[in-house]
């Protein structure tokens, strides 16, 4: 077999597919993967609530401190997706369960985090927040 063989060779062997989302063939990937991304969104979602309550304390901290809707909203937003990273992260889930919970958390977090964009007060609102946090990225 000379060079140029073996190149044609290595060039028609099947390849592997990498494993993506949605790649459905390994359910304990996907549901590694689910649980990896719902950890992060809950770590993220509860890092951002203790940053908007301890910069609104400063501004407004009868407000800061009191759990009205809003807040209420954003901290279901926060059980959702914990609870669909615990489920994720037991025992081996069927495929169907897994959508499930992906789409159910996914909704419940969307819907809970508008409610708590859209009800908030003047001071506390989202908007307010990126500004802020833009700032903060940007300076260092």
């Amino acid at each position: 077999m000379t060079g140029g063989e073996r190149s044609l060779a290595v060039a028609r062997s099947p390849r592997r597919r990498t494993g993506a989302f949605s790649d459905t063939g390994d359910h304990e990937l996907v549901q590694r993967r689910l649980a990896l991304t719902y950890r992060l969104f809950a770590l993220i979602l509860a890092g951002v609530f203790v940053l908007v309550t301890l910069v609104a304390s400063s501004f407004s901290p009868q407000r800061a401190v009191a759990l009205e809707g809003p807040q209420l909203a954003y901290l279901g937003a926060v059980v959702a997706v914990t609870v669909a990273w615990l489920l994720c992260r037991g025992r081996t889930l069927p495929l169907r369960a897994l959508s499930l919970i992906d789409g159910g958390s996914l909704f419940a977090l969307v819907a809970l985090v508008s409610l708590a964009a859209t009800y908030a007060p003047a001071e506390l609102r989202l908007e307010h927040l990126n500004a802020t946090l833009f700032a903060i990225v940007v300076m260092s």
